[in-house]
């Protein structure tokens, strides 16, 4: 199962009412909770470009994956910024985030499933 299938799995689960909420357990998929993004990124190559991220209501490991679960409104914001592309990569426990195309113009804050590999 590809991290995008449980994005879907995840947002199909709180759509029908079971899950979401911040730190509310997600079933077999992960744990629900928020990622805060800055309005501060910086410029990397290849019209990338880097932020620090902030886990809320979970308790990052180095061995947590972030699958950010966004809204109309949160894609309208990106589309308008020129991001084509966001995630959240996970080195140590520290979490970056990394748009593609741009970057939000403004800080925000982004539904999140976090999940633990082996």
């Amino acid at each position: 199962m590809t991290p995008e299938d449980l994005v879907l799995l995840a947002m199909c689960k709180k759509a029908s009412g079971g899950g979401g909420g911040g730190g509310d357990d997600a079933g077999s998929y992960g744990t629900s909770g928020t990622i805060s993004l800055p309005a501060q990124w910086t410029a990397g190559s290849n019209g990338t470009y880097t932020a620090t991220a902030t886990a809320n209501g979970y308790s990052v490991t180095g061995k947590t994956v972030v699958n950010l679960v966004t809204d109309a409104a949160v894609i309208s914001q990106m589309l308008a910024d020129g991001v084509r592309q966001i995630y959240v990569s996970n080195s140590g426990a520290a979490l970056t985030a990394v748009a593609i195309g741009g970057y939000p113009s403004n800080a925000m804050e982004l539904q999140a499933i976090f999940s633990e590999v082996s």
